[in-house]
């Protein structure tokens, strides 16, 4: 990454948490980091197979910053899925996963959970979503009690007063959590929790210093292409895991949607 563009967001940290007066200003910052988001941009458009996952996160990305680019891309790439089943905003009128009252055991359960949102009748994603956000957990599985409750609202179900403020507080410990983590834990999940603070957050309740140095830590983890790097992981779920491993469209559509928030954001 350019050592310019670095130097940029590192004097803008520092001046923000010290309120000395930077020799750069907040615009040239952002201007850098568009750089480093058209080039994850170019590296996104050449992939040439995506999962379901990455073409819904780009379909975020395109409600919030209209690319006709990303659009088509979404379009083309969606259409290399086989059996595809229902994913709003990307398969609106494909079949929903038929769901059952009972859970598997082991990491089943969690794979089940977080498919739920997919799933019908209303009443049992409900009943689903409602016992496992009503779950401690952390890291991945805490990021993705959220990404359900929002998954579960686009494809219709209509939060009780209890899940929103239960998603609220989901928000609350997906920041806390990043706050705390000493380095970067893992770059997918770095990347994940950082989107969902710039995208769900509001200026009054984050720390400005500590988003800017989470930007200058995803721009120093970007590789030359533009991509954001393969990441590997184990998920722990209750007393079962498994290891996991995240493309680099994946992680790389995460950082995209991180710094359009970012630049997006009201200070």
């Amino acid at each position: 990454m350019n050592v310019r563009l670095k130097g940029l967001i590192s004097l803008l940290a520092l001046s923000t948490l010290c309120g000395c007066v930077s020799q750069y200003t907040e615009s040239e910052v952002k201007q850098g980091l568009r750089a480093s988001y058209a080039l994850a941009r170019t590296s996104m458009l050449a992939e040439e197979k995506v999962g379901r996952d990455v073409l819904w996160l780009m379909v975020q990305l395109s409600n919030d910053e209209p690319d006709a680019e990303i659009s088509e891309f979404v379009d083309q790439r969606k259409r290399l899925i086989g059996s595809p089943h229902y994913v709003p905003g990307v398969y609106p009128n494909a079949p929903r996963i038929k769901l059952s009252k009972y859970t598997p055991a082991g990491f089943g359960r969690y794979i089940f959970y977080v498919s739920s949102a997919f799933g019908e009748p209303p009443e049992l994603v409900q009943y689903h979503l409602e016992n496992f956000i009503a779950e401690d957990n952390e890291e991945y599985v805490l990021t993705h009690q959220y990404f359900m409750l929002i998954l579960a609202e686009q494809a219709g179900l209509e939060l009780s007063a209890d899940m929103i403020e239960r998603k609220d507080e989901l928000w609350e410990n997906v920041y806390r959590e990043q706050v705390q983590v000493k380095g970067v834990d893992c770059i997918d999940l770095y990347l994940e929790r950082m989107m969902l603070i710039l995208c769900y957050g509001e200026r009054n309740r984050v720390e400005r210093g500590k988003v800017e140095e989470w930007i200058q830590t995803a721009v120093d983890l970007q590789l030359s292409d533009g991509s954001w790097p393969l990441s590997k992981t184990t998920i722990h779920y209750q007393d079962s895991f498994a290891y996991s491993s995240f493309p680099r469209s994946h992680t790389t559509a995460l950082g995209m949607l991180a710094l359009n928030a970012y630049f997006n954001f009201e200070w």
